[in-house]
């Protein structure tokens, strides 16, 4: 059932002289959920009650996000990866599955190929490859929403017209219903911009958008980090579910480009949605994710 509660203990790492908020829930397994741009482990509020019977669900909010603590850092791709890699340490995981999402995918594929022995499978949800996104190649026209969301969010990474969108009047946090196909309840809106109530608070989000939609201002290591995805996606052995929506703003028009190319993986379709698929579809989701799990090798 969607709603707007969440109704999780919550649970603080100190990671590098900051604490790191996450959700742990269940028992058995551990899998982990990575949020992306501009969310937090809130969007998860509806699936995480759909796979904590079946495994132990952990889901940390990124350093400068959600609940996390929000020093004032530079806060690079690398940043946060380096967060996340200590996080994982923090907590003693060392096998673990990473359903990710967004943003979180780019990450999730970082970790698998920094620590393949650790992996036990990819559940991979609107997820980046090269450059932040599918090779354009791939991706065809884009739907009509996207090329609403699109220029959207080209002016949120201007650098001058940026800040005063997303920090000064916080409307990144609003795309959120833009990427949704099912209207949000107030409540729900209300839910995603309670992590973030000052500009000082979004900072991260706007480093963010920032970097995936101005590439050429990025630093040539990250560009060198998100060209390897592809290889890894293409050759890692490990096994993968691909969950995806009609009108996805990125995998539902390049599932045939998975299929054909990306070993080990299962391709589930759970409906109709945009790019929020927690949101549009979180029963399906979560349902999917279940039925999965149980089926990997120990």
């Amino acid at each position: 059932m969607v709603g707007a509660s969440f109704d999780f203990e919550p649970h603080f790492v100190e990671v590098a002289g900051h604490r790191m908020h996450y959700l742990d829930e269940g028992g058995g397994d551990p899998i982990v959920f990575l949020h992306g741009n501009p969310s937090w482990t809130y969007g998860w509020r509806n699936v995480v009650p759909l796979v904590s019977p079946v495994a132990r669900v952990i889901a940390p909010d990124m350093i400068g996000m959600g609940r996390s603590d929000k020093p004032a850092l530079p806060y690079s791709y690398f940043l946060h990866l380096g967060y996340l890699e200590r996080f994982l340490d923090a907590l003693g995981l060392d096998r673990y599955v990473l359903a990710v999402h967004d943003w979180g995918s780019a990450l999730g594929i970082s970790i698998a190929m920094r620590r393949p022995e650790q992996v036990r499978g990819m559940v991979l949800m609107e997820s980046f490859t090269v450059n932040g996104a599918i090779p354009a190649d791939l991706v065809g026209d884009p739907s009509p929403w996207a090329e609403t969301i699109g220029p959207l969010c080209m002016r949120f990474a201007d650098p001058i017209e940026g800040p005063t969108l997303v920090l000064e009047q916080d409307g990144f946090n609003d795309t959120v219903q833009t990427m949704t196909k099912r209207a949000l309840s107030d409540d729900e809106m209300a839910g995603y911009r309670s992590a973030y109530p000052t500009p000082e608070s979004r900072t991260a989000q706007l480093a963010w958008v920032s970097q995936i939609l101005a590439p050429e201002d990025m630093i040539l290591g990250n560009l060198t980090e998100f060209e390897r995805h592809a290889a890894l996606l293409l050759g890692a052995s490990f096994p993968k579910l691909l969950l995806h929506a009609s009108e996805g703003m990125i995998n539902d028009r390049n599932v045939t480009w998975y299929r054909d190319n990306v070993p080990a993986l299962d391709i589930v379709r759970v409906g109709e949605g945009y790019h929020y698929l927690q949101e549009d579809q979180p029963e399906a989701l979560g349902r999917a994710i279940a039925e999965w799990l149980p089926a990997l090798p120990s």
